[in-house]
């Protein structure tokens, strides 16, 4: 599971500028790079968890409905969670908050100049969904 949270915060780090902009083909030129056997989902979505871009990518019969955006807490670092779709079909999601810092040597406007903290901002998210079965097969393999 570590490589699934591995490649959302890949994703989350370099969705940066796109995400801040809105920018979709940016985002989307980005999540069309991600490849796997492995991987079923990708989306970049705003703070209210609305979607900026995604992409669906099907295997053998692997089309599912995505399960609601967790209730819980998910500010932490990442959240991960697995869920069954209704044809039997384990999936892991994997969850990271997207960031940007401002401090004062870059961003006057961001902190008063008498502080050298840092402000760090959530403004999105990367959602990643995982087949398990793939994932169990690639783990295998290696």
């Amino acid at each position: 599971m570590s490589n699934g949270a591995s490649t959302a915060n890949f994703i989350a780090q370099l969705s940066e500028y796109g995400v801040y902009i809105e920018d979709e083909q940016v985002l989307q030129q980005i999540i069309s790079k991600i490849k796997g056997p492995e991987i079923r989902y990708v989306a970049v979505l705003r703070p209210d968890k609305s979607i900026i871009t995604e992409r669906f990518i099907f295997g053998s019969g692997s089309v599912f409905s995505l399960p609601p955006f967790p209730v819980e807490d998910i500010n932490k670092k990442n959240y991960t969670s697995k869920f069954t779709t209704a044809s039997d079909r384990e999936f892991i999601q994997f969850i990271t908050p997207i960031t940007s810092v401002k401090s004062s040597p870059f961003d006057a406007f961001a902190i008063t100049p008498a502080t050298d903290k840092q402000i760090t901002e959530k403004i999105g998210y990367v959602r990643l969904i995982y087949s398990q079965f793939r994932h169990e097969c690639h783990r295998r393999r290696d």
